[in-house]
């Protein structure tokens, strides 16, 4: 009846009907994000649909778009170690490089994880050590290996100390510390394959 009485314009009523509609997915998949256990690590509270992810800036290049594309499988959960596939398919969760029991993403990515993948780490932590010295004010990144993996999945993330976040809003910073990380996530991800290839003796999925 009131829209009878008063019906809107057609472009009033149009960007009404859109906003709702957008508010309505928007908080919807807001909620199955913060149930999704895989997607812990990626911090939603001050993200947006119509918003794009800090660590899309500045990827330049087929590479760089590669190395992006791993990041990104490890911050929302879709990166597959043995821990994932054994639960999944009933089979071993052991590490196939040291026969440590559950091989999960920590494993493979943090600082103290698997032996045979120490080498790179060592060398683009003490990188991103020194990119982050020089940030301004200075910043310290966590050798535990919980929070040490929210950093390499987002250092901009909410989900980290103070001590520790990317400002936001120094770009040249976080485009600095995003390349590290990516090339952090994709040199470990990649020697992990490699290896486990040669014990394999077939071609896995990279």
């Amino acid at each position: 009846m009131l829209l009878q009485n008063k019906a809107p314009k057609k472009s009033s009523w149009k960007g009404t009907c859109d906003a709702l509609i957008f508010s309505y997915y928007e908080k919807k998949l807001r909620t199955a994000a913060e149930t999704n256990s895989g997607m812990k690590r990626l911090n939603i509270q001050l993200n947006s649909l119509h918003s794009t992810h800090p660590m899309f800036q500045n990827v330049t290049n087929p590479r760089e778009v590669q190395k992006l594309k791993r990041q990104l499988k490890v911050l929302s959960g879709d990166f597959y170690t043995n821990s994932i596939i054994g639960e999944r398919q009933g089979t071993s969760q052991k590490c196939l490089l040291c026969e440590y029991l559950c091989e999960d993403d920590i494993h493979v990515l943090g600082l103290n994880g698997c032996p045979a993948l120490m080498a790179p780490k060592a060398r683009i932590f003490n990188e991103m050590t020194e990119a982050a010295a020089n940030f301004q004010p200075p910043l310290t990144i966590s050798t535990d290996d919980n929070v040490f993996m929210q950093y390499v999945c987002d250092p901009t993330s909410y989900n980290l100390p103070p001590s520790s976040r990317v400002n936001l809003n120094k770009l040249g910073e976080c485009d600095i510390m995003f390349k590290l990380t990516r090339d952090y996530v994709f040199t470990i991800t990649q020697l992990r394959a490699k290896k486990i290839e040669e014990i394999l003796g077939n071609k896995v999925q990279k």
